[in-house]
């Protein structure tokens, strides 16, 4: 049951679908779908405003292709990955605080978040990240301390062992099921 939860049902914005009765669901996950979606374009619009310190109409039109790009598209009957998306954007704002020298406590925060929402697609985020590091800290030629590079791995091993208590029963489960191939043991 572990397994099954942390990989369908643990996305925060799955209690949208509980608002509407049994008969109604098909337009409960609609508009999931939609809110989903919405939040990608959103939290993009809200990156590049912060990002690039300026108000300007252009970042609605970069949102909305942000939040209809291939993958939210082709995912979008699979929603529980589009949450990666959501997230995204948030977590890279996260990381460049940490790398300028500030606080990690929003990107452990958005790094959890992501490990429970979607452990399947955290991992992804996770290499991304490490990707980022290193291009950030060369692109924007920031002179990069010891103490940074420390605070980025134990602030990552942190939202990761925090999220243990998901991520450890869910692999138990999946060894004991598809990846052990016995069948499925709930």
């Amino acid at each position: 049951l572990t397994g099954l939860v942390s990989y369908y049902l643990l996305s925060p914005f799955s209690v949208v679908t509980a608002l509407f009765p049994n008969e109604l669901l098909p337009l409960g996950i609609s508009v999931l779908t939609i809110l989903k979606i919405g939040l990608c374009g959103l939290t993009f619009c809200v990156f590049l405003r912060i990002k690039y310190h300026k108000t300007s109409f252009y970042s609605i039109p970069f949102a909305i292709m942000y939040a209809l790009c291939g993958y939210a598209v082709g995912y979008s009957m699979c929603l529980m990955w589009i949450d990666s998306m959501i997230w995204l954007p948030m977590i890279i704002l996260s990381l460049e605080r940490v790398i300028n020298g500030k606080s990690p406590v929003m990107f452990i925060a958005l790094l959890f978040v992501e490990f429970v929402s979607n452990y399947y697609t955290a991992y992804m985020i996770g290499i991304f990240c490490v990707l980022y590091f290193v291009y950030y800290s060369i692109s924007a030629e920031v002179k990069i301390r010891m103490k940074t590079v420390a605070k980025f791995i134990i602030s990552a091993v942190l939202a990761g062992g925090m999220s243990a208590f998901l991520i450890l029963p869910t692999l138990y489960c999946m060894l004991n099921g598809k990846l052990g191939g016995s069948g499925y043991v709930p």
